[in-house]
């Protein structure tokens, strides 16, 4: 069984940002999920009881899932927990890690820079044309909203991380490759297979 490192007090700054880029967007997940999961269980009920579906179920989860994915990089980006190919960066030594963490947190600034530019040009479109989801007469900018906002809280987030890494907080908390594994699995993986 692995045992948990223990907690280092985090700096006032670092809980502001848990708390800005971590916190409430997973409460915002949560909320969303909790009512994915009860429309879809009323879906089911009024479809296979009550021969009545709910037509704007499926429209629904599909345009909440859109929030769910944009605000959940943002804890990702405020994490730092990007997916990657670390085959690479764990083998680098500290002081190229760190390069390597800049790049990337750089890379992830261009992108969403990219991105929200392009979805503010969308939002704008959909709000001047009042573009509606076709069951739900949802206003599409809504929906498309939740990639400009989650653009921007990534933007926010790795700019937070790279002020705090200038006060001395490591972006990220890389393991070393002799302990990339925890006790019991390098055992099992010496182990003979059966």
């Amino acid at each position: 069984m692995m045992q948990d490192k223990p907690r280092i007090p985090l700096a006032p700054a670092e809980r502001i940002g848990e708390f800005l880029f971590f916190k409430i967007p997973a409460l915002f997940i949560g909320t969303i999920g909790l009512a994915q999961i009860g429309v879809n269980f009323a879906n089911v009920l009024m479809r296979y009881l009550f021969q009545m579906p709910l037509v704007w179920a499926e429209e629904f989860l599909a345009l909440s899932l859109v929030w769910v994915v944009f605000l959940g990089v943002t804890m990702v980006a405020w994490r730092w927990e990007h997916l990657s190919v670390d085959l690479i960066s764990n083998r680098l030594s500290p002081r190229m890690r760190s390069v390597f963490d800049v790049a990337v947190g750089i890379s992830v600034l261009v992108a969403c820079a990219i991105i929200a530019v392009s979805a503010y040009r969308v939002v704008a479109t959909m709000m001047m044309l009042n573009t509606r989801s076709i069951i739900m007469k949802y206003p599409m900018y809504y929906a498309h909203a939740s990639v400009l906002i989650g653009s921007v809280l990534q933007i926010a987030a790795v700019l937070w991380r790279f002020a705090l890494a200038l006060g001395g907080v490591p972006l990220t908390h890389h393991s070393s490759p002799d302990q990339s594994l925890p006790p019991a699995a390098e055992q099992r993986l010496d182990s003979p297979m059966l």
